[in-house]
């Protein structure tokens, strides 16, 4: 695909399952602009992860689409990021929320940097007042801080024993998280009276894996 729009316009067709706003979300939000120079060539590949220094990856466009559905964004929520990266799945999660607020955390502090400059010139140049805060912190067990979230997702693979208990007192009743080992199936998670019941969904997708306390450093 040569534009950004071929590649919305594909998932679109492949990933019919997903609710309109999502791709529309992403049509509006460029993958382009959050790449680093050695790896624009291939912005618009929809099944790519794509290098943006420091060990760390931009998720393939079918997968931020994939965790968007399975999230089930609304406007107004409060959702929590582990894993800035170059900011690009923030901003797509900032557009469909909107007027909701996104806290995005990273372990790499040239990679909060990275996010910060990449969505405040997205930003500026789409005229948006996207709420979020790139925070440089050990993501791996949730953000007590700014509890409670309706939405949880990590952007890097947890260990397989990772538990979800940790981030139960964060999210809302009702709220719902989803991660994925570095390598297997998402699980998605949604808290009733009081705990976190997950289930898997997908079927195989690679991370880079979770940094911090409660993953695999």
């Amino acid at each position: 695909m040569q534009t950004n729009k071929e590649m919305v316009d594909w998932l679109r067709e492949n990933r019919e399952d997903a609710p309109s706003k999502i791709f529309d979300a992403m049509e509006i939000v460029n993958r382009m602009d959050f790449l680093p120079e050695f790896v624009k060539s291939e912005a618009y590949s929809p099944w790519d992860a794509l290098p943006i220094g420091y060990g760390q990856t931009c998720s393939a466009p079918e997968v931020v689409a994939f965790m968007c559905k399975h999230l089930g964004l609304e406007k107004g929520q409060k959702v929590l990021e582990v894993g800035s990266g170059c900011g690009y799945h923030a901003s797509v999660v900032a557009e469909i929320i909107d007027p909701g607020k996104v806290i995005s955390l990273d372990i790499v502090p040239e990679l909060v940097n990275m996010a910060r400059e990449n969505i405040s010139r997205t930003k500026k140049k789409l005229g948006r007042n996207w709420d979020i805060e790139v925070v440089y912190a050990d993501g791996s067990g949730g953000y007590e801080k700014e509890k409670p979230y309706d939405r949880i997702y990590f952007t890097a693979g947890v260990p397989g024993n990772y538990s979800l208990d940790v981030l139960s007192d964060q999210l809302v009743e009702g709220g719902r998280c989803i991660l994925a080992p570095s390598m297997g199936a998402f699980r998605l998670g949604v808290k009733k009276e009081g705990k976190i019941k997950s289930g898997y969904v997908g079927d195989f997708f690679a991370f880079v894996p979770l940094r911090g306390r409660y993953g695999f450093e």
